[in-house]
C-alpha cells in the first residue's frame, strides 16, 4: 500500500483561516484548491439550490403534471431498486400526493426485471388493472426507448394513451433521449445548460420536479384545490430523503448544491419527524445525531440489502414514508434481517472472487475479472468493489443469470472511468449485450461464451489507458494526527467541515504508534479491536475492519497506521475512537 500525503493549497488555507481553526483550515486546503469555491462551500445553504426550471423539459412536464391532477387521473411512479430510486420514489409519493394527485410506486425488481425500465418492468406495468394515465420514471428510464416505445404501441393497441415522464441522472448514451416519451428530464442533456449539470443523484432530479410543480401550482389561483395545496406544502420537508439517495449514490460532496441537501435533510432528520428517524435513535443504540455515516453504513446498506437478497423494495419505501411506528418497526427488522443474510453471502463472494484476483495480481493483470456462477447478483457489485479497493484496481465479478447469461458489476479506482471502458471495449468488440453506470462503477452482462474475450479486451484496452503503468493500490492522507483530535471538543469540531464523503473526503491520518493489546471481533475474528500508544505516550482505542490477517501484532514492534478519528457512542457515553484504515510494520 503506498501511502501518499495531500497536498495543501496555501491559498484555500489563507482564506478560510479567517474563520476557522489553522489545523481546520489545514483540512479543507488538502481538498480544495479555489479559495472563493471552498469558502462558498463551507457557507452553503439553501440558496445554493438552482431553479428547477433551468432543466431541460421541466416546463413541459410540470404542464402535463398539472392537467393529470387535475383532472384527477391515475399516476404510476417506477423507481430503481437501489437506494437512490427508492429516495426518489418517496419523495414523488408524498410530493405528488401532497399536490392532490392519485399515485402509485412501482419498484423494479433486482432479480426478475433487471437494471433500468427493462423488459421485465414494461409488462409488469402492462398487467395493472387499472392501467395509468401517466408513468414517471426516476433514477432509470434514460437508455430505455425501445421499452417505452413498446409501452405506448400497447396503449395505442387499447385504444388508450399514456403521458410518460422520464427523469434520471444518469449518463446518455448515442441512442437517447428517448423519443417515445413526453418529456425528459436529465441533466445530462447536451441541452442543458443548467447548474445542475454537475452531477447530482436521481432523487434530486425527482425532488426539482416536485419543486417545480408545488411552484407553479402556487400561481395557479384558478385551480383551486392545486393552488391550496401548493401554498401550504414545503418542499424543504423532502430533503431529507433526497440527503439519504445523495449519500447512498456517492455524489460529489465538494458540489455545493449536493453540500446543502445533505446539510439540511441531516438537520431534519435530526428533528425526528418521521417515525423512521425516531426509531434509528432507538435502533442503533446510539445517543449521536444522524450523520453521513450513519446514512452511509447503517441506512443505505440495509434499503440496499432488500433487492440483493430478492425482496421487495416496497418494503424501504414503507420504511421512509409511513406514519405508523409499528409499520416502520416491522420494515426495519426486515431491512436488518436481509442485511445479515447480505453480509454472509457477500462473504463467501468475496473469498471466491479473491482467490481468482490473487492469481490474476500474480499474472500482472491491470484489471481484475472474477466468475462466481454460484454468488448472488446482488453482491457481486460489493465483491467487486472490495477488490478494487484492496488491490488498487478496477475490478469486475460476474456470477451466473437464469437467462443464460452472466452478468457482472464493475468497480473503479479514484480517477479512471470504468464505464467508459465498457464503452470502448463494446465499440471494439461487440461482446457486451448491455452496460451502464457511471465512472465509479457500473454494470453488464455478456453471453457465457464471450468471457474471455471480454476479459483480454478489457486489459488490452487497460492497459493502453496507463501506458504500461500498472496500477497500485494507494491510500491518500492528511498528514500527522492533529493533538486537537485526541478530544471529545476537537472532534466535534472537526465535524464543522462535514458532511464528508464523495469528492470531500473523510480526512485520514498518519500516526506512529505501538500497539499496546489487541483483540478480534466479528463471527469470523475478521476485525480487531486495538489500543494504541503514539510516541507521546497517548492512549487511543481503535477498531480495524476486515485487518490485515497476515500481519502478527507485538507490542514490541513500532508500526506506522493511517486512520481516521469519530466519536463512539454506546450507552449514553462518547468516546474518540480511531478506525484503522491500514496498519504496517516500521
Amino acid at each position: 500500500m503506498k501511502l501518499i500525503e495531500r497536498p495543501v493549497n496555501t491559498a484555500v488555507k489563507q482564506a478560510l483561516s479567517r474563520q476557522l481553526p489553522d489545523w481546520l483550515a489545514d483540512i479543507m486546503a488538502r481538498r480544495l484548491d479555489c479559495p472563493i469555491a471552498a469558502e462558498t462551500l463551507l457557507q452553503s445553504g439553501l440558496g445554493q439550490l438552482p431553479n428547477p426550471n433551468g432543466l431541460p423539459d421541466m416546463g413541459i412536464a410540470v404542464n402535463l403534471l398539472t392537467t393529470i391532477i387535475t383532472q384527477q387521473q391515475r399516476i404510476l411512479c417506477v423507481v430503481d431498486y437501489d437506494t437512490d430510486g427508492i429516495s426518489s420514489g418517496a419523495i414523488l409519493q408524498e410530493g405528488l400526493t401532497a399536490l392532490g394527485a392519485t399515485v402509485d410506486v412501482m419498484v423494479t425488481n433486482r432479480h426478475e426485471d433487471g437494471y433500468g425500465f427493462s423488459s421485465g418492468a414494461c409488462h409488469r406495468v402492462m398487467k395493472l388493472n387499472p392501467l395509468p394515465d401517466c408513468l414517471i420514471t426516476a433514477d432509470l428510464g434514460s437508455s430505455d426507448g425501445k421499452q417505452f416505445e413498446q409501452l405506448q404501441r400497447f396503449y395505442a393497441s387499447k385504444n388508450k394513451s399514456i403521458v410518460i415522464i422520464v427523469t434520471d441522472h444518469h449518463h446518455i448514451s448515442s441512442t437517447t433521449p428517448p423519443s417515445s416519451v413526453d418529456a425528459f428530464i436529465n441533466p445530462h442533456r447536451q441541452d442543458s445548460d443548467h447548474e445542475y449539470r454537475h452531477p447530482i443523484c436521481g432523487a434530486m432530479v425527482a425532488w426539482n420536479l416536485i419543486a417545480a410543480l408545488r411552484a407553479h401550482g402556487r400561481q395557479q389561483a384558478e385551480l383551486i384545490d392545486l393552488h391550496a395545496k401548493a401554498t401550504t406544502f414545503d418542499v424543504k420537508h423532502l430533503l431529507d430523503l433526497a440527503a439519504i439517495a445523495t449519500i447512498g449514490d456517492m455524489v460529489d460532496l465538494s458540489n455545493p448544491v449536493n453540500r446543502t441537501v445533505v446539510r439540511v435533510g441531516l438537520a431534519r432528520m435530526n428533528q425526528r419527524l418521521r417515525p423512521a428517524w425516531q426509531l434509528l435513535k432507538e435502533a442503533l443504540d446510539s445517543g449521536a445525531s444522524i450523520d453521513e455515516e450513519t446514512v452511509g453504513f447503517q441506512i443505505s446498506p440495509r434499503i440496499n440489502a432488500l433487492s440483493r437478497m430478492g425482496d421487495d423494495g416496497h418494503t424501504a419505501l414503507t420504511w421512509l414514508t409511513t406514519a405508523h411506528m409499528s409499520s416502520c418497526q416491522q420494515a426495519w427488522a426486515s431491512m436488518s434481517q436481509n442485511n445479515e443474510e447480505r453480509k454472509e453471502e457477500q462473504a463467501l463472494c468475496e473469498n471466491l472472487a479473491l482467490q481468482q484476483a490473487e492469481q490474476q495480481i500474480q499474472q500482472q493483470r491491470f484489471i481484475l475479472v472474477a466468475y462466481v456462477p454460484e454468488a448472488s447478483h446482488g453482491v457481486v457489485g460489493l465483491a467487486a468493489g472490495r477488490l478494487a479497493q484492496r488491490f488498487g484496481r478496477p475490478a469486475i465479478v460476474f456470477s451466473q443469470c437464469d437467462k443464460g447469461q452472466l452478468t457482472g458489476s464493475a468497480r473503479s479506482i479514484p480517477g479512471y472511468d470504468i464505464r467508459a471502458l465498457l464503452e470502448a471495449v463494446q465499440q471494439s468488440t461487440d461482446c457486451i449485450r448491455k452496460y451502464g453506470g457511471h465512472a465509479a462503477a457500473a454494470g453488464l452482462s455478456i453471453a457465457p461464451e464471450n468471457l474471455a474475450q471480454l476479459t483480454a479486451a478489457l486489459e488490452t484496452q487497460i492497459r493502453a489507458d496507463f501506458n504500461e503503468q500498472a496500477p497500485e493500490p494507494c491510500l491518500h492522507h492528511d498528514g500527522h494526527l492533529p493533538t486537537e483530535l485526541y478530544s471529545l471538543e476537537g472532534v466535534q469540531q472537526l465535524k464543522q467541515l462535514s458532511p464528508f464523503g464523495q469528492g470531500l473526503p473523510a480526512p485520514n491520518f498518519m500516526l506512529d504508534t505501538l500497539v499496546l493489546n489487541h483483540s478480534a471481533m466479528g463471527k469470523t475474528g475478521q476485525h480487531k479491536r486495538l489500543t494504541l500508544q503514539t510516541l507521546t505516550n497517548s492512549t487511543l482505542e481503535a477498531v480495524w475492519f476486515n485487518a490485515d490477517q497476515n500481519l502478527a501484532l507485538s507490542s514490541q514492534q513500532g508500526y506506522r497506521c493511517v486512520l481516521q478519528i469519530s466519536i463512539n457512542h454506546f450507552r449514553g457515553q462518547a468516546k474518540v475512537q480511531a478506525m484503522i484504515q491500514t496498519l504496517v510494520a516500521l
